[in-house]
């Protein structure tokens, strides 16, 4: 079979499929599974939302909740596709890359990569808790930061809640956005997702038997 296709979901009497091939995912509108057959092997298919393999950083697959995650490369400026799909596609298909992709590197869908995202917040919010903090702290004590050079509208920015917020101020709004960051992360911690993790590259295909 040189294809595979899926029925993922219905908007305005038009089935939503999800095609697989040989190097590609598409996603398309079609009247029927009919019409599918036939603008596949007619090369005709109608807006296509198209995720070549080789532009692929990665696919994920997550079993709790059967969702598909597609996410380009950097390069290609694409907004990560998340997609939930029936139960017996996602077995289907999940079944169809584990046997036949080629030059993948599959890996379990870790911990540490899903609370990855929430590890750089608290980095983020303690960075710029501090940037605050300390203006605040200039400002309480009659000094002057300068925000001129590089970046001077977030200087501008961090300075003005430094002296709307107060030294106190700033770090109990700092201490309550990390606090529910890590929430999340005991959250994720206590009910991880299960799945796998594919990492694509250039030479990445889908056997076709």
């Amino acid at each position: 079979m040189s294809y595979w296709y899926w029925k993922i979901s219905e908007e305005n009497g038009l089935g939503y499929y999800l095609i697989l091939r040989e190097n590609v995912f598409v996603f398309a509108y079609f009247e029927d599974d009919n019409s599918v057959v036939k603008a596949i092997e007619e090369r005709t298919i109608n807006k296509p939302d198209i995720y070549s393999f080789k532009t692929l950083k990665e696919v994920v697959l997550i079993d709790n909740d059967c969702t598909l995650e597609i996410v380009s490369n950097k390069s290609e400026d694409r907004d990560e596709k998340e997609i939930t799909l029936a139960t017996d596609v996602y077995a289907k298909m999940k079944t169809i890359l584990l046997n036949n992709l080629k030059d993948v590197n599959i890996k379990e869908y870790s911990l540490l990569k899903q609370i990855t995202p929430q590890l750089g917040s608290i980095l983020i919010i303690g960075f710029f808790t501090f940037a605050i903090y300390t203006a605040a702290i200039s400002s309480e004590s009659g000094g002057h930061m300068s925000t001129g050079g590089r970046r001077r509208f977030m200087k501008k920015i961090i300075i003005d809640l430094g002296e709307y917020l107060g030294s106190i101020g700033s770090l109990i709004v700092g201490g309550c956005l990390i606090s529910f960051v890590v929430y999340l992360i005991v959250v994720r911690v206590k009910k991880p997702k299960i799945g796998n993790v594919f990492i694509f590259n250039k030479y990445s295909s889908l056997s076709i038997q």
